[in-house]
């Protein structure tokens, strides 16, 4: 069995399950991870993040990005006219193609259309060219030129672990670490600072 990373999240079991036998059809093997967590209303409402994973291998994830493209195109003459995108600027919907992580297939798909229908020459070598740039800045460390500060101050072992190790797992599968070498160093440091210190307090409280 291929080692599965998490394509998607959802708040939707039901939705979930949809998607996976969609790409379960296309040949793509997939498991969903805690979909039981929505039987527990308690757990809905204390979190807005989603708890359910979809995921599959690393190897298909162009591909079910592909398949799931493919399927909203044919779902784009059923929609709304009331629908948010219709709203849209040009450029609100160039940001989308630029930014496809940030939105759900469906969203990226119509506005591909919308622009093409204002006169936009969207080519599947424009949209090829700005899915690679957004890989690129995602591939970028966290805490790249002060982007997103890493919790070192007064961290603990498990924050000093996490630091460390995180990945982080870009649209085309793969998985990168979230912070620089210097940073990740610095995390391992403070690990190795909080393990001692732990032991020592364990000492300290066991010959008192």
């Amino acid at each position: 069995m291929s080692k599965l990373l998490t394509f998607q999240k959802y708040n939707d079991p039901g939705l979930a399950r949809a998607i996976g036998e969609m790409l379960g059809k296309a040949g793509i093997e997939y498991e969903i991870e805690g979909e039981h967590l929505h039987l527990d209303p308690a757990i809905i409402g204390n979190t807005s993040d989603p708890l359910i994973h979809l995921k599959i291998p690393a190897a298909d994830f162009s591909r079910a990005h592909a398949v799931l493209e493919a399927y909203y195109e044919g779902q784009l003459q059923d929609v709304d006219p009331d629908y948010y995108l219709f709203t849209f600027t040009d450029q609100e919907l160039l940001d989308i193609l630029a930014k496809p992580d940030e939105w759900g297939h469906f969203d990226y798909v119509l506005a591909r259309k919308l622009l093409r229908e204002r006169g936009y020459d969207i080519t599947p070598e424009l949209t090829d060219q700005l899915k690679a740039q957004r890989l690129a800045e995602l591939e970028k460390y966290d805490d790249a030129d002060g982007r997103k500060n890493p919790p070192l101050l007064g961290i603990g072992v498990m924050s000093g672990y996490a630091v460390s190790s995180q990945k982080k797992i870009l649209p085309d599968g793969r998985e990168v670490h979230a912070y620089s070498p210097a940073t990740r160093k610095r995390g391992r440091i403070f690990f190795i600072i909080g393990i001692i210190a732990v032991v020592l307090y364990l000492l300290l409280m066991l010959i008192r």
